[in-house]
């Protein structure tokens, strides 16, 4: 994958998270995995593929109105450093977050 592949595929992230979610369908590895400090109980393997990354947007924007993501400085995409990409689809996600302090 080049690096202009990698950066499209990233921009599809954000669509997904400010107009359709279903474009994931389209980009996400069947077992893509998210993994995630969870407070939930829940594993990383309860949800895999397109589903589970859908399930991280609608958490995300669960406790906000509005939620509009921009991107701020371009994706880095010489390392799996948020995403991993392979054949041109989300093949793992590390989530960063600090969710739990929102609670």
């Amino acid at each position: 994958m080049t690096e202009r592949e990698g950066a499209q595929t990233y921009q599809l992230w954000v669509k997904a998270w400010n107009e359709d979610a279903s474009v994931l369908d389209k980009v996400t590895a069947p077992d893509c995995a998210v993994h995630q400090a969870r407070t939930d109980g829940k594993s990383k393997d309860d949800r895999k593929g397109a589903e589970a990354l859908k399930g991280i947007i609608s958490d995300g924007c669960a406790f906000f109105k509005d939620v509009k993501m921009d991107i701020e400085v371009g994706p880095i995409v010489d390392g799996p450093y948020i995403f991993l990409l392979e054949r041109g689809k989300f093949k793992d996600y590390w989530v960063s977050s600090d969710g739990v302090h929102l609670m």
